[in-house]
């Protein structure tokens, strides 16, 4: 929001150079976002554990895939940010490396090349020519400064995803029976559909049978 107000304001105050390259900015983190929202649909869906993660958890799915197209496509770290401790935030993967972090990190160099470098460069550009106490000001030095900080923890954060994407499995049973006929109770603990499909041995056939063993007990 704030760089889209500093176009605004560039155009205003007549900073040609700065406002073409922070409107060029915005205009690529629009284009970063729409294609990052084409892989994910593409390539992250098509990983059979978030699939299956997503059958249980199909609004989150939906509303954060709203938001990787409509706010910014690094709103998908929703998927994994065990956002207040809630388990439709702590999506898991078959292959993370692969399927989520690879595009994920391609998407978050392209900003910082496409989108990042530019607005920095913008806002240089008006701190140069801008006299201190116009709003305009204000804004290049804010959104400098949150532009260097977001790609600093971007570096952090990628340095080792896989690792975060994994952060919430301790809390979960890890199980890894011979057979099905062991799943119903692991040392005196009874296993649920998340716990399944966080120890990557759940199949749909199994799924459905713990359903209607669910809507049974339900029904008495």
């Amino acid at each position: 929001m704030i760089y889209a107000i500093t176009v605004c304001y560039a155009a205003a105050n007549e900073k040609w150079l700065a406002f073409i390259l922070s409107g060029g900015a915005l205009i690529m983190l629009v284009v970063i976002n729409i294609s990052f929202y084409l892989v994910y649909k593409r390539e992250i869906c098509s990983d059979p554990t978030f699939l299956k993660w997503t059958r249980l958890y199909p609004k989150t799915e939906k509303y954060i895939s709203l938001m990787v197209i409509i706010v910014n496509f690094k709103s998908v770290k929703l998927l994994y940010s065990g956002f207040y401790g809630q388990e439709s935030c702590l999506a898991h993967f078959e292959d993370p490396a692969k399927n989520f972090v690879k595009p994920l990190r391609y998407a978050t160099y392209l900003s910082f090349l496409f989108v990042y470098i530019p607005i920095i460069a913008a806002d240089v550009v008006i701190f140069l020519q801008v006299e201190w106490g116009y709003q305009i000001l204000i804004l290049a030095i804010e959104g400098a400064t949150l532009a260097v900080l977001v790609a600093v923890l971007s570096i952090f954060e990628l340095r080792n995803a896989e690792r975060l994407l994994l952060t919430g499995d301790e809390q979960y049973i890890r199980i890894k029976p011979k057979a099905y006929n062991n799943l119903g109770n692991v040392m005196g603990v009874d296993v649920d559909e998340s716990t399944l499909i966080r120890s990557r041995v759940m199949d749909d056939e199994y799924e459905i049978k713990l359903r209607k063993k669910a809507l049974v007990q339900i029904l008495g």
